[in-house]
Formats: structure tokens, C-alpha cells, sequence
């Protein structure tokens, strides 16, 4: 293989890792929060741009309609 293809492909091994890393950070502060019952930080991580582009609208929805229900604001 080329230097060339092989620096490229490196290179994107290392942002899909750096992305993943990310993506699991958040998601631990997201559980550690709902673990202690801190919804108000639960929904604090969730309104954050990054969080939609690293976990998804989805999930982000369901993180938040469960810190909703837990916390009886609904």
C-alpha cells in the first residue's frame, strides 16, 4: 500500500476513536446523573448541541423523557 492510503486510513481510525471515547464520556455523566437522581444535569447534557451529534436525537429524547418521568415533571 501506498504511504499515502495508509496515513489516511490512520488518521481515520483516530477520529472514529476519539469519537467513540466522546460518545462514552457523555453517556457515562448522563447515567452517573440519573444515578444520584440529578435530573436537572441530566437535562443540562442533554440540551447540548454535542449531544445530539454524538448519541442521536433519539437517544438524547429518551434520556430526557426518562429524567422527565423520574424527576414527576411531566
Amino acid at each position: 500500500m501506498n504511504q499515502i492510503t495508509i496515513a489516511i486510513l490512520c488518521i481515520a481510525l483516530i477520529l472514529v476513536i476519539i469519537y467513540q471515547i466522546g460518545k462514552r464520556l457523555l453517556l457515562n455523566s448522563i447515567i452517573k446523573a440519573i444515578k444520584k437522581s440529578d435530573y436537572d444535569t441530566v437535562l443540562t447534557i442533554t440540551d447540548m448541541d454535542i449531544t445530539k451529534h454524538l448519541i442521536g436525537q433519539y437517544t438524547r429524547d429518551l434520556y430526557r423523557i426518562r429524567s422527565y418521568y423520574l424527576k414527576k415533571d411531566v
